[in-house]
């Protein structure tokens, strides 16, 4: 169960920590807030090969706004992790064509609007950019989720489970950006 649901042991522990630290402490909810004036929409995330680009796919596919991603911890141009192209596809979100941009080849803007996938990806970011233009992609789904472990290494349930998830709080996401 736990590696259906969670990905691993320290999946479930980071899930724990994070879910108990949003809904019994009440930190992180700055970060369901939508800001005005969003220029483009750019996923974060450690590789840029499993999380941020399906919801990068699924955001443009689903929204008439510019979007890109990137990884904090990546080189630019390797293909996306062939378990989440598979797990992708099987919902009819295509992957193929992405490959990945290192944090630092990308060139940030005034007025993206950053979906990170985990707390350590946001405090990275906030040294990198010194922006409060941050959200957790976890708290517009259902249920609400302050950590999206990776899926990076992980078995076929938690890869097909993470990339449905993520598909249905990326448009919940895009619902709320869109009004």
């Amino acid at each position: 169960m736990i590696k259906k649901y969670f990905g691993s042991k320290k999946g479930l522990l980071r899930f724990c920590y994070y879910n108990m630290m949003y809904f019994c402490l009440g930190r992180y909810k700055q970060f369901t807030i939508i800001p005005v004036n969003i220029s483009r929409v750019v996923f974060v995330c450690k590789g840029n090969i499993c999380r941020s680009p399906l919801a990068h796919v699924v955001f443009q596919l689903n929204s008439g706004l510019p979007v890109a991603s990137f990884g904090l911890d990546t080189t630019t141009g390797c293909a996306p992790h062939p378990p989440i192209v598979l797990h992708s596809k099987l919902q009819n979100f295509d992957l193929a064509e992405h490959l990945t941009t290192a944090v630092a080849d990308f060139e940030f803007h005034e007025n993206d609007l950053y979906v990170c996938t985990e707390m350590n990806h946001v405090e990275a970011l906030k040294k990198l950019t010194n922006t409060d233009r941050i959200i957790l992609l976890g708290l517009f789904g259902a249920p609400k989720r302050v950590y999206i472990h990776d899926p990076y290494n992980t078995g076929a349930e938690y890869t097909s489970m993470i990339v449905s998830y993520i598909i249905a709080a990326t448009k919940s996401l895009v619902q709320r950006v869109k009004h």
